[in-house]
C-alpha cells in the first residue's frame, strides 16, 4: 500500500513538506544511476585496474573512485528529483545516516566485486552450474574439446628462462581467452603450455566455432606479431585437436572445487597432438567432429586414415584441416 503525504511527513521527519514524489524519484534515479556505475565499473574499468601488481592498491582505488563518484551522482539525483541541493547536509537528518548508507553501498560494491571476480575465474557457466549444485551428482553431456599446444615449449623455456616463459604464455592464454569467450567456449584448463577448451553442444553452430578457434587465434596473434616479437623475443605459434562425443561431467574436491570430465573423449583428443607433430599439421580433427560440421568457409579436410594412437584400442580417421591465406581475412 502506498502511503499518504501525511504518513510520510511522519514516517520520515526529515524535511519539512517531504513528499512522496521526492523519495521515489530520488530512490529511483540513485539506484539506476549507481547500478549503471557498477556494471560499468566492473566491466571496462576494474579489469584494467586489477593489472597493477599491488592488489591493496587496486582495492584502495575502486573504493576512493567508486565512494567518490557514488558521493556526485547521490548530489545529482537530489538534483533532479526536485529536493533542495542541500538536503543531504541537513541537520534534520539523522545523525550518522549518511555515513551508513555510504557504508552500506561500499559493502554492496565490494561483495559483487567479490561475485563478478569468482564467475569471471569460474567461467560464467561453470559459476551458474555450481551456483545451482548442479554437478554435484556425475551427469552426462555432449560437448567438444579442443586441445591448444604451443609449439617448441620445451625449446622457449630453456633460451627464454622460466621467468620470461611464464609472461610469454600469460599473453598467449590471454589472446586464446578473448577469442574463446567470442565464440561461446569454456576454458576448462590451463595445463603447462596447453590450453583446454570446451563447448556444450545444443546448436551445430559449436561446431563451426570450435573450428574458428583456431584460425581466429591465427589472426589475432598475426595481429600482434610485433607486440610479442619486442616484448618475447619470440612469436607463438600453436597446434590444436578437436574431438567430440559424451562425457561425464562432475564436480570434484573438497578444499578446493573445480569442473572435471571424464571419459574416452579427452583422452583422444590429447592424443590427436601427436598427430599433428607427425603430419605437419597445425589443425586436426575426429571423424566424429568433422561428421556433425556444416560450415561455408572455404576449409580443406585432408583424411589420414589408419592412425593408431597410444591408449586408444580402433585406428582412427582424423583431418588435417588448411584454410587458404587469402581466406583467413575473413574471420
Amino acid at each position: 500500500m502506498i502511503s499518504p503525504n501525511s504518513i510520510i511527513s511522519i514516517a520520515y521527519p526529515l524535511i519539512p513538506g517531504m513528499t512522496k514524489k521526492w523519495i521515489y524519484e530520488f530512490s529511483a534515479i540513485t539506484c539506476i544511476c549507481i547500478g549503471l556505475l557498477m556494471g560499468v565499473f566492473h566491466t571496462l574499468v576494474y579489469p584494467k585496474m586489477i593489472k597493477t601488481r599491488n592488489i591493496i592498491l587496486t582495492i584502495f582505488l575502486r573504493i576512493t573512485v567508486f565512494t567518490a563518484l557514488t558521493t556526485a551522482l547521490i548530489l545529482v539525483a537530489f538534483q533532479f528529483s526536485g529536493m533542495p541541493s542541500n538536503t543531504w547536509k541537513s541537520n534534520s537528518l539523522p545523525e550518522g545516516s549518511g555515513v551508513s548508507v555510504m557504508i552500506s553501498m561500499i559493502l554492496m560494491e565490494i561483495l559483487v566485486g567479490m561475485v563478478v571476480t569468482i564467475r569471471t575465474n569460474m567461467g560464467k557457466n561453470y559459476f551458474r552450474n555450481f551456483i545451482r549444485n548442479a554437478y554435484f551428482t556425475p551427469s552426462l553431456e555432449d560437448r567438444i574439446f579442443m586441445f591448444m599446444d604451443l609449439k617448441d615449449s620445451t625449446l622457449l623455456v630453456e633460451k627464454m628462462g622460466s621467468k620470461k616463459f611464464s609472461s610469454f604464455i600469460q599473453d598467449c592464454f590471454k589472446d586464446i581467452s578473448a577469442i574463446a569467450l567470442d565464440l561461446g567456449s569454456e576454458i576448462y584448463q590451463f595445463v603447462g603450455d596447453e590450453a583446454v577448451l570446451s563447448w556444450q553442444i545444443k546448436t551445430n553452430k559449436c561446431f563451426s566455432n570450435a573450428l574458428q578457434m583456431h584460425f581466429s587465434l591465427m589472426k589475432l596473434l598475426e595481429k600482434k606479431r610485433q607486440y610479442y616479437i619486442d616484448k618475447h623475443r619470440k612469436f607463438p605459434e600453436f597446434r590444436s585437436s578437436i574431438h567430440s562425443g559424451i562425457v561425464s561431467a562432475a564436480l570434484v574436491g573438497v578444499y578446493k572445487k573445480e569442473m572435471a570430465y571424464h571419459g574416452g573423449v579427452l583422452n583422444l583428443c590429447s592424443r590427436l597432438q601427436k598427430v599433428c607433430r607427425d603430419h605437419d599439421a597445425d589443425l586436426v580433427i575426429s571423424e566424429n567432429f568433422h561428421n556433425h560440421l556444416i560450415v561455408d568457409y572455404p576449409f580443406i579436410f585432408l583424411p589420414i586414415t589408419d592412425i593408431e594412437l597410444k591408449g586408444i584400442s580402433e585406428k582412427q580417421l582424423v583431418y588435417k584441416v588448411m584454410i587458404d591465406t587469402a581466406s583467413l581475412n575473413q574471420y
